[in-house]
């Protein structure tokens, strides 16, 4: 199942959350070698402070974490803009209510043996899609910050 746990869910699914963050230490830290932020056995950054909400797909008990990610609005602080801006063109204007982003997007490879590997991140990505698009947007202290 697929939950999206927004910031005034965060106690209500601290066990699957913990799991994300050393689910990302795991891929992001030490399989892959990224410089990013890690304490003890998670990795967490600066955008996990600002209340994102965070995709996750997880058995029907929420007890096993099989993958997740970041959802963060475009209306505030983003990787995109703070750190990859200079990539695209200066005709494009990313910010807007309605575009998300998504980022930290990763996968337990040992918790998904039971579905077909190619499958499951197009599986969360379009999850992603379907959540933001049929779900209220929720206001986020950002939002009305000028860029």
């Amino acid at each position: 199942m697929f939950v999206i746990i927004q910031a005034h869910e965060y106690q209500k699914y601290a066990f699957i959350l913990d799991q994300m963050f050393r689910l990302r230490k795991k891929v992001f830290a030490d399989t892959l070698g990224w410089n990013v932020p890690v304490i003890g056995p998670f990795e967490r950054d600066s955008y996990d402070s600002l209340c994102p909400a965070y995709l996750v797909w997880c058995n029907e008990t929420r007890t096993r974490l099989y993958g997740g990610m970041r959802l963060m609005p475009t209306t505030g602080p983003t990787l995109l803009y703070d750190v990859f801006r200079a990539t695209f063109p200066q005709a494009a204007n990313l910010i807007a209510p309605g575009i998300w982003e998504g980022t930290r997007m990763c996968i337990d490879e040992e918790a998904i043996r039971r579905f077909s590997r190619c499958r499951c991140r197009p599986r969360l990505l379009h999850a992603a899609a379907r959540a933001l698009r049929m779900r209220p947007r929720p206001r986020y202290p950002h939002d009305d910050l000028k860029l």
